[in-house]
């Protein structure tokens, strides 16, 4: 029953992060995340953040939430599916441009995943 607990409040803290998940809030949102182990396991403040998430097999929502946002603009820029749509037309131009707190935010996404030889190949 706790697990359900937890994937019901991380299910709603990730709505979207594929938009916004490569911003630089996401630190209140790992807070919620700790708070809702805590709370389901009946620990305090003391216990440990690794082994909350040990427990439940999670990984920090901080770092899901990257992942999903560098998967889903890779998947954008690179799927035939959105071969001229203005998400992708958008996205190339910015990429392109190196203009923008997205393309900044992306670019330090991918590097803290050691990810930059995939973003390169795929987005150029």
């Amino acid at each position: 029953m706790e697990v359900v607990g937890v994937t019901i409040v991380e299910s709603s803290m990730m709505y979207g992060v594929e938009i916004w998940g490569c911003s630089r809030h996401l630190e209140p949102i790992e807070q919620v995340q700790l708070r809702a182990l805590r709370m389901f396991f009946g620990v305090g403040t003391l216990h440990r953040k690794a082994s909350l998430l040990r427990e439940v097999e999670a990984l920090p929502v901080v770092w899901e939430a990257k992942m999903r946002c560098v998967k889903f603009w890779l998947k954008v820029l690179n799927n035939e599916m959105y071969e001229g749509r203005l998400l992708r037309i958008i996205a190339r131009q910015a990429i392109e441009c190196g203009k923008g707190i997205w393309v900044k935010n992306m670019a330090k996404c991918v590097g803290e995943f050691e990810w930059q030889g995939i973003y390169r190949r795929r987005c150029y």
